[in-house]
């Protein structure tokens, strides 16, 4: 069986995007919340499902810097991190990055712009 790659990176736009969207919805209500572990699970799950796709593709500087996300969110649920207001507003500009790389990476361009460079490394790291 041949595997249609357009089919296959319409599916994975599509994912991502839902993906992303949850995560925002997840920061946003974190504001309110920062204690809530169901909010913090519902990032780990779509951080862990945007690396599995972008992995499975290939664009590895998307799947580095999900991967990356993921480490923030077990830090979060292990209460190793605060979840400040700056954490979460540096949080939500990182899954606007990757909602970048993503669209970039799936139009064939998986190269980093230098505003992508630092989501490669957790941003709430320096609070942990």
């Amino acid at each position: 069986m041949e595997i249609n790659r357009e089919m296959l990176l319409q599916s994975f736009r599509e994912e991502t995007e839902e993906c992303l969207a949850q995560m925002e919805q997840s920061l946003l209500a974190l504001e309110t919340h920062p204690e809530d572990r169901e909010l913090i699970s519902s990032l780990f799950r779509a951080a862990h499902t945007v690396k599995g796709n972008a992995s499975l593709l290939e664009f590895n500087a998307l799947a580095r810097s999900s991967t990356t996300l993921k480490i923030c969110w077990i830090s979060a649920a292990a209460r190793t991190v605060v979840l400040s207001q700056e954490v979460i507003n540096t949080l939500l500009q990182a899954v606007d990055a990757l909602r970048q790389m993503a669209k970039r990476a799936a139009d064939g361009e998986e190269g980093l712009l230098p505003e992508h460079v630092g989501v490669e490394r957790a941003p709430c790291r320096r609070d942990c």
